[in-house]
């Protein structure tokens, strides 16, 4: 349509005219132009409706999270390893469904994690993830005794 639309076609009288091809092709442009106009609106339209809602669902919800630092960060670790561990009732379900892979899988990664931030840390947080390791690794230990007993 394009190598038509262009042109000029010649009649049988030889006057010339402008192709249906070339007309159609104007008419296919203007339309294309204004859907995506359209749709670029629709789609703004869309993302704000979207932000609306959740800042809607947010103060709905109105739970306070506390600042992300470092310390939060390993203690929500630490809560979720404990859930692994059947220590704690699974928050979703209520059940204690102790996973010893996924346990054991929650610890490696905050002892990747003292490893990698053994010079970056103060006390405090060094000192935390010192004893919540152990004290996680103590508790996984005796999960493994009691399910290879059982």
């Amino acid at each position: 349509l394009k190598a038509l639309a262009g042109k000029k076609a010649t009649s049988i009288h030889g006057t010339q005219e402008t192709s249906e091809a070339a007309r159609r092709s104007k008419g296919l442009r203007a339309e294309k132009s204004m859907s995506e106009s359209s749709t670029n609106k629709d789609c703004a339209t869309k993302a704000q409706d979207t932000d609306k809602a959740a800042e809607k669902s947010a103060k709905k919800n109105s739970c306070q999270l506390p600042e992300i630092t470092f310390s939060t960060f390993i203690l929500s670790l630490a809560s979720s390893t404990l859930v692994q561990l059947g220590e704690v009732p699974n928050p979703v379900s209520g059940v204690i469904e102790p996973n010893p892979e996924l346990a054991k899988h929650a610890i490696d990664t905050l002892a990747m994690l003292e490893e990698k931030t053994r010079k970056g840390l103060d006390e405090n947080e060094k000192q935390m993830l010192h004893s919540l390791l152990y004290e996680l690794k103590m508790k996984y230990v005796c999960l493994c005794d009691k399910l290879n007993n059982a």
